[in-house]
């Protein structure tokens, strides 16, 4: 797992999932569910701890195992089935969990209800184009939300971006300015922000930049270090 959060928080973002989720164990022992009470197939508590195959009506047992043994062996990475339950599309895939050296550790079960899915046409984004383009602060942070600059994370970069305005950066960029006697103003601000899917903003910027050097130490190579 990658960051650093606690079991509480952890157990909430599960019960926050659009997703049913249950886990069986390496001998084949129900171990967790979220989502109790809220549900497309309700489970009492008392399966906690029971063989999953008693928990499937006998004519699905045979499938069951099939697939368990299928991930235990290493011949199947997914099983996936999709079933209609009066308006709900539902969508049922089972995927092995194996441990950090490959060992099969147990079965994730993940089912949802895709009748909304199904029915998406077109796009929605997160930046409709004409929704910010007066917005100077709110373009920074869109463009920046998602964590890379040109593909590459800079997390210093992105960290500023996110909690600044554009008269912030600037206000930055002259506290370094004028520790070396110079001013340096932007004007006329262009920006394009082009969204390809929701984890990837593409933010342009062209200004015009006016440079006040009274002690002539500003050149090429400087000027970005600022």
């Amino acid at each position: 797992m990658t960051g650093d959060i606690d079991s509480a928080t952890f157990a909430r973002i599960m019960e926050a999932l659009p997703v049913e989720v249950s886990f069986v164990d390496a001998d084949d022992v129900v171990r967790y569910f979220n989502k109790n009470g809220d549900r497309i197939f309700p489970r009492p508590k008392g399966v906690i701890g029971r063989k999953v195959q008693n928990c499937h009506p006998n004519k699905s047992i045979g499938k069951v195992e099939n697939i368990l043994e299928g991930f235990k062996k290493g011949t199947l990475d997914v099983a996936e089935f999709w079933i209609q339950l009066g308006e709900q599309k539902v969508y049922i895939r089972y995927f092995p969990v194996r441990d950090a050296e490959g060992k099969y550790i147990g079965c994730l079960e993940v089912s949802q209800d895709i009748a909304a899915i199904q029915k998406i046409n077109g796009e929605r984004r997160i930046a409709e184009e004409g929704d910010y383009l007066s917005d100077v602060d709110g373009l920074f942070q869109e463009a920046f939300y998602n964590g890379t600059i040109d593909g590459q994370t800079n997390f210093e970069i992105i960290q500023l971006m996110q909690r600044a305005t554009f008269a912030g950066i600037q206000e930055s960029i002259n506290e370094k300015a004028n520790k070396i006697n110079a001013n340096i103003t932007f004007a006329n601000p262009d920006f394009t922000v082009t969204q390809e899917d929701p984890w990837n903003v593409k933010f342009t910027l062209i200004v015009d930049v006016e440079i006040k050097d009274y002690s002539r130490l500003i050149n090429e190579r400087s000027l970005p270090c600022l």
